[in-house]
């Protein structure tokens, strides 16, 4: 008897350092409802200050609570959480979004001892960036979709645009297109922003302190300025974003194939912010799809233009003879 009830402390002992080890949330309850294992994991994607150990012979439904309110839906995690218990069927892969943006997938696994119920097991993984990695992948293809059937431009970019808003929530997207005659950019898309910015930003001179998009565009490069309202290059009119509650503006030019400047791409926050690797690499990718965009919808147009100017001949030649 001795023998066996230490195989089981060992057997516990291991368990419990596989599942601190493991690179998801981990929260086990016993039958009374009780934690019986939470891991650091747990606690780091849910912000606890709580050792997992102060949490452990807990009631469950304490935590569960505090959880729920990190969730955009708590009252739906809540009712949801009551089927998946009152069922005890396994379930795995389902998503779950935080109030911070950030998507969690989760598995719940009843635990049974001999037909006996003895509790239940929660999953929790942080798939942020895989989601969306997907969803910007998904918007890209239905960009490109949208001008190999000849949709309008300004449909093209509002579709990038609005789709690269939903990878990275609370940024705010615009596209200046460049007219090379006034050296200007020109007719702001940003079905986002205040209508009243667009208006105030629907020409921007280019020039080497001409706010984040008028100095990207002069410098050929981009231009991250975290705080509008300190930042040399909008210390000619810092009001005319600040006013609308805009004090970020990161802006990416667009470049054609053969590298000449179409215009810029700009990534708004309503908060002074900085980009990380993940907002890099999104606006670097977003302004290489809007350049082929604008690329592709000039030379459709060039093509339906030497079409019909041919036609045109064509019929004056046939009205000669």
């Amino acid at each position: 008897m001795g023998q066996s009830r230490a195989r089981r402390v060992d057997m516990g002992s291991r368990l419990s350092s596989l599942i601190e080890a493991m690179q998801a949330g981990v929260l086990v309850e016993d039958e009374r409802g009780r934690i019986a294992v939470i891991n650091r994991e747990m606690c780091g994607i849910f912000g606890f200050v709580e050792e997992p150990a102060d949490l452990t012979n807990r009631p469950a439904a304490d935590l569960i609570d505090r959880i729920a309110e990190t969730t955009r839906l708590p009252d739906d995690f809540r009712g949801r959480l009551h089927e998946l218990t009152t069922r005890r069927e396994p379930m795995r892969g389902e998503e779950i979004v935080l109030l911070d943006g950030r998507i969690l997938e989760r598995d719940y696994l009843p635990i049974w001892e001999d037909h006996f119920y003895s509790g239940h097991l929660w999953v929790y993984r942080d798939i942020t960036r895989r989601k969306r990695m997907e969803i910007r992948l998904q918007v890209h293809r239905e960009a490109l979709a949208m001008l190999a059937r000849s949709a309008p431009l300004t449909q093209v970019l509002e579709t990038l645009l609005r789709g690269t808003e939903r990878v990275e929530p609370g940024m705010l997207g615009s596209i200046h297109l460049y007219d090379p005659g006034t050296e200007c950019l020109r007719d702001p898309i940003a079905p986002s922003l205040p209508k009243a910015y667009n208006q105030a930003v629907a020409v921007v001179p280019i020039g080497p302190s001409a706010g984040s998009c008028g100095t990207a565009a002069w410098r050929r490069d981009r231009v991250v300025v975290t705080d509008i309202a300190s930042d040399a290059l909008w210390a000619a009119d810092p009001e005319r974003a600040l006013g609308h509650g805009l004090h970020a503006c990161w802006s990416q030019p667009i470049f054609g194939y053969r590298k000449g400047l179409l215009g810029t791409l700009a990534m708004y926050y309503r908060e002074p912010r900085a980009p990380g690797i993940h907002e890099v690499d999104l606006i670097e990718s977003a302004a290489q799809i809007a350049g082929i965009a604008i690329e592709g919808s000039r030379a459709q147009s060039e093509l339906a233009s030497a079409r019909d100017r041919a036609l045109a001949a064509a019929r004056a030649k046939s009205e000669f003879l």
